[in-house]
């Protein structure tokens, strides 16, 4: 119990009354009677005697916040998200199987297939500004690119304590480009790569404009992906933009009735069933989850 203490002696000879009653401040008094932590006390009293200079102190954080994404955004004519268009297009030096910018390991059950990238590109043909299309239509990322990208996704998710993107049952071939198109977007914004960091916000910025399928899970998770994207972007303007959209997706979820537990039902296997019945289970329970998520 309480390591912090316990280093120190405190819970030597220490009674503890679990009683409860109003007024026991029996262990205030102990621990005020104890010199437990004199290392602590002898930091505060150096530091007590160290002047610091608060104008200093308050100048740099002054700074620090205004060079942040989270100061103050100004727009001008210019910011707008089809700025980004032209970093949907990759340079053959970068998409290619030689330079090796994303991992090849295979984490999710299949590849993407090279249906699955058209799809991906046709949205992105849909939105994207008539200046920039020769050039996306020249070099859009690859298959083998794409693939890497959500891949690599799910390899980072691995290791993050909030993951909320279900692998085993992701099938990237069997699912809206809108959410392949944010995996991927998802993973390149963290690539030591200039050119594919910018296709990860360029790709982040695509939308998906069909309001119909706002109940469906991976629309919604395909929307908290590019929250997040811009929330982390450290960019003044695309972090403005994701904190003014987290609003709406809160509003999707809870029109979905997402936040009632009466949605959410037992799902519990019995010893007879086996096969599909156990798959659609899962299945179903997974979704469950994944919403709570």
């Amino acid at each position: 119990m309480f390591p912090e203490y316990t280093q120190y002696g405190a819970l030597d000879n220490v009674q503890f009354d679990f009683d409860l009653n109003d007024g026991d401040f029996g262990l205030i008094d102990f621990y005020n009677s104890q010199n437990l932590l004199p290392e602590l006390h002898e930091h505060l009293t150096e530091q007590n005697n160290v002047h610091f200079d608060a104008d200093s102190g308050i100048a740099m954080g002054a700074e620090a916040y205004h060079r942040s994404s989270l100061s103050a955004w100004k727009p001008s004519h210019g910011d707008y998200a089809g700025n980004d268009h032209e970093n949907l297009s990759i340079p053959q030096t970068i998409d290619s199987p030689e330079a090796s910018v994303t991992s090849d390991r295979q984490i999710l059950c299949e590849r993407l297939s090279p249906s699955g990238r058209d799809r991906i590109f046709g949205m992105v043909l849909e939105t994207s500004q008539k200046a920039h299309l020769s050039r996306i239509m020249r070099s859009f990322p690859s298959t083998d690119l794409l693939d890497g990208l959500i891949q690599q996704y799910f390899n980072i998710q691995k290791h993050g304590v909030d993951s909320w993107v279900h692998g085993p049952t992701f099938q990237p071939n069997e699912q809206e480009p809108a959410i392949l198109g944010a995996l991927a977007a998802a993973a390149a914004v963290r690539s030591t790569v200039p050119t594919i960091r910018k296709l990860g916000y360029s790709l982040a910025e695509i939308f998906e404009s069909d309001n119909s399928i706002t109940r469906d899970l991976r629309i919604s998770q395909a929307y908290s992906l590019t929250i997040d994207v811009g929330i982390w972007s450290g960019n003044r303007r695309r972090t403005e933009i994701a904190e003014s959209f987290t609003q709406p997706l809160v509003t999707m979820l809870r029109r979905a009735l997402r936040f009632r537990r009466s949605v959410y039902t037992m799902i519990v296997p019995l010893v007879e069933d086996t096969g599909e019945a156990l798959e659609r289970m899962w299945r179903e329970w997974v979704e469950q989850e994944s919403f709570k998520r």
